[in-house]
């Protein structure tokens, strides 16, 4: 962050970073993999969250809420107003089949320790559907709007978006961008080596805009090299104004830290009750920094111990 602007650099440049040499949200979202290969990454890391300061208002927040402050944080203002933001993130996920979008539950025979991070309601059922929804929604954003005076990056009118998949992120990603308006997308699979269900979840979308290629003889790092080597080719990334929507794009990573946030948050808020219940039978104070430990485990990540401190 230089001065109050959040900016963005690639991951492979070592140089000290100048206002001038870094790109702005919308140039690191669009072009997603940086000309020397690198990703994009802040030049700083902003405070977001203080669990003394923060902790009870963000526990009674929506999950599109939650999601607004934490993009907040690394866009400014003068690329995406609170309006458009708030609304851009509202209109992502509202296509779930939960309105908590990632409940956290717990288990019917759980005793009481174990929570369960449930990462499957949006419309393809996985997890990358969290931040697919609210990447195909900035792209549309981008495009419907002239370019900022800011912008250091070439673009086009149109995009072309480019992945790979092994099943779930190709779906995610038709799913988002299907209707789109001046975004094609270009999905590449390994020819029978996806499961069935996820090749039909694909290639059943027919929108005009949905372009599914099944790699023959390939392996899903066959696919995902060939995105590499093309999004890694300068001439020809601009002359087809190419995108990604694999996790080399900066929105995608930013996207999915905000379920932390939320799970966190919906345990916290859970232990919190039960705290202030058994103070007021008990006339004792409690404190919300109060201590306890116990497990989430969510479908593609190993446990871990969450801590309420």
């Amino acid at each position: 962050m230089l001065g109050n602007t959040i900016l963005y650099r690639s991951t492979r440049d070592s140089a000290a970073i100048t206002k001038e040499d870094a790109f702005g949200f919308e140039d690191a979202v669009r072009t997603g993999l940086a000309a020397d290969g690198g990703l994009f990454v802040p030049t700083q890391v902003p405070r977001i969250f203080s669990y003394a300061e923060n902790a009870e208002e963000w526990s009674n927040l929506k999950y599109h809420e939650v999601a607004f402050k934490v993009f907040r944080a690394f866009i400014p203002t003068e690329e995406i107003t609170d309006a458009d933001l708030s609304a851009i993130l509202q209109k992502s996920y509202a296509t779930f089949s939960d309105e908590r979008v990632v409940p956290v539950v717990k288990p019917g025979n759980s005793d009481g320790s174990i929570r369960v991070l449930e990462l499957f309601h949006g419309p393809t059922f996985a997890f990358k559907d969290v931040a697919l929804q609210a990447l195909g929604n900035l792209f549309d954003f981008f495009l419907s709007r002239p370019q900022p005076a800011s912008s250091k990056a070439e673009r086009s009118d149109k995009i072309a978006v480019l992945g790979a998949t092994s099943g779930d992120t190709g779906g995610a990603a038709i799913y988002g961008l299907r209707g789109k308006r001046n975004v094609d997308v270009f999905i590449l699979h390994p020819k029978g080596r996806i499961s069935p269900v996820q090749e039909q979840q694909m290639t059943s979308v027919l929108d005009p805009n949905v372009h599914n290629i099944a790699v023959d003889g390939a392996t899903f790092d066959d696919c995902q090299e060939i995105v590499k080597v093309l999004m890694g080719n300068p001439e020809f990334k601009t002359k087809y104004s190419l995108a990604a929507v694999n996790s080399i794009n900066w929105a995608r990573i930013l996207a999915q830290t905000v379920y932390y946030f939320v799970s966190y948050l919906a345990v916290m808020k859970k232990l919190v009750w039960k705290e202030r219940r058994m103070s007021a039978n008990s006339h004792v104070s409690t404190s919300l920094s109060q201590p306890e430990t116990l497990e989430i485990f969510s479908p593609h990540t190993t446990p871990s111990k969450w801590v309420s401190q």
